[in-house]
């Protein structure tokens, strides 16, 4: 009977323990599944973000990726397209720095052709943000393309 009587007090101490332990995983769990549905909903609102990227479809392009880049006067966004060939084009877009941003010549360019190096581009400036639109393709499509980026941005 002693023996019995002993046991009870740890055994019920041990429930006890358990009892805490259960709660303490619950909470546990809770906060590791807030936690990762928060990350997971902020991943779903970049990649949301991410669909400010211009649709290229139509001339035969599909997003295959982006990237946040740092610059000396803001950010930068380089996003790269694929047609089925695997022929790709970047679109690259970056923030002007506030002092030249305010000239006239600045603020809005006509689009400008760019062959100096071995990747021709069109570029042009809008709205305080540079863009370029480059690819080792011939001059009209690249044309095609700035022109529809232009127009799916603006």
């Amino acid at each position: 009977m002693r023996a019995l009587d002993r046991s009870l007090p740890r055994h019920a101490q041990r429930s006890s323990w358990m009892r805490w332990g259960g709660m303490a995983a619950g909470v546990l769990i809770a906060f590791a599944a807030g936690w990762l549905g928060n990350a997971q909903w902020s991943a779903t609102r970049a990649g949301a973000q991410l669909a400010k990227a211009p649709d290229l479809s139509s001339l035969g392009y599909t997003l295959v990726g982006g990237r946040l880049l740092p610059g000396e006067t803001g950010a930068r966004a380089q996003f790269m397209f694929e047609d089925a060939a695997g022929e790709r084009v970047t679109l690259y877009i970056g923030t002007l720095d506030d002092r030249t941003a305010g000239t006239a010549a600045l603020r809005e360019t006509a689009f400008r052709f760019a062959s100096e190096g071995p990747v021709p581009s069109f570029y042009w400036v809008d709205q305080g943000f540079g863009y370029a639109v480059a690819g080792k393709l011939p001059r009209d499509v690249l044309l095609k393309l700035a022109t529809l980026t232009y127009r799916d941005l603006s």
